[in-house]
């Protein structure tokens, strides 16, 4: 399958959290979920279309719907954290191939690297102190509902964890008696309940102008396994959790 741009690309991407990269637009229609092993975004792929210039994809998975649909399709980026590693910039993309009517046939997610050293793109890429999911951004979640005596009552009877998935990150919260005294990626593994997500739901999530976690859920926008006993009596705790996961990532949107 080809693809061609929609219009020329400057390659000067911001990479702010949130940001919309539209690739381009199929040249040949296709029947995506009847042949889905014929569907292939390779890393030359959209190397050529994300116009790197010195950043190099590390990996790129996809997942396929189960969605039937004939006609051209998208292909769209959306950028979901920017992290650093050592001398490299970090910046993660969910993508998605998008049918004429709106339906997603198929998302995935890429990790792209610039070295500071090399690249001098890189030197103007800098991630806010607190961004979306790095250990300061989880820090600061931990902070809030330490001091957030919505979240001490709703879990004043409580003793367990709670993961959540953002995409590829978790995290897991241990919590008892309405305090959370231990957090870490290796939590959400064993935690009494796991909330997941894409990240680009969890974007649009806290783009809504009110926290709409029921909805999300009842939709499956957000999956929920483990305890379903112990998600239900701790729904109140989880609202207030992703109250400030919003308040957090609307900050660093700039979101009023």
């Amino acid at each position: 399958m080809a693809f061609k741009s929609n219009e020329p690309d400057s390659g000067a991407h911001s990479w702010q959290l949130g940001q919309v990269i539209e690739l381009g637009t199929s040249i040949e229609p296709i029947a995506i979920g009847s042949v889905p092993s014929d569907v292939k975004f390779s890393t030359d792929i959209l190397t050529r279309l994300l116009d790197l210039r010195g950043g190099l994809i590390e990996e790129v998975t996809w997942v396929f719907s189960h969605e039937h649909r004939d006609g051209p399709i998208r292909l769209l980026a959306i950028v979901t954290s920017r992290t650093f590693r050592g001398e490299q910039v970090l910046i993660d993309l969910s993508l998605a191939a998008i049918a004429h009517d709106g339906a997603t046939l198929l998302h995935g997610e890429c990790v792209i690297a610039y070295s500071e050293g090399n690249d001098v793109r890189s030197k103007s890429i800098r991630a806010p102190a607190i961004s979306f999911v790095n250990e300061e951004w989880i820090a600061a979640i931990v902070d809030r509902l330490c001091e957030d005596p919505r979240f001490s009552h709703a879990a004043s009877t409580y003793d367990g964890s709670i993961g959540l998935r953002f995409g590829r990150t978790s995290l897991g919260l241990r919590v008892y008696r309405g305090k959370v005294i231990d957090q870490g990626r290796a939590i959400f593994n064993d935690a009494t309940f796991r909330i997941s997500s894409p990240t680009r739901v969890w974007l649009e999530f806290a783009r809504r102008p009110r926290n709409e976690f029921i909805s999300f859920a009842m939709a499956d926008r957000f999956s929920v396994t483990g305890s379903a006993y112990e998600y239900l009596r701790l729904t109140t705790a989880v609202i207030v959790i992703t109250d400030h996961v919003r308040d957090l990532i609307r900050a660093e949107l700039g979101t009023n």
